[in-house]
């Protein structure tokens, strides 16, 4: 989703998605391939929990690809 999407354009993308995957892992290491995984597997409503170590560098490494 682009940063500049509206907030009712995200409400609105994340109900046509149907699912939105929550990703909470130990390990940062594994979140970008993790994340990928569920990209290529058609989710594209994606949470990263704050509990990941990293979490919001990685979340705007996320952002940018």
């Amino acid at each position: 989703m682009p940063m500049s999407m509206s907030r009712e354009d995200v409400v609105e993308a994340v109900c046509e998605a149907g699912v939105v995957a929550v990703v909470r892992l130990p390990n940062a290491a594994k979140l970008v391939p993790a994340v990928e995984a569920l990209r290529a597997g058609g989710v594209h409503a994606i949470e990263v929990t704050l509990t990941v170590p990293g979490a919001l560098d990685i979340i705007r490494q996320l952002v940018e690809s």
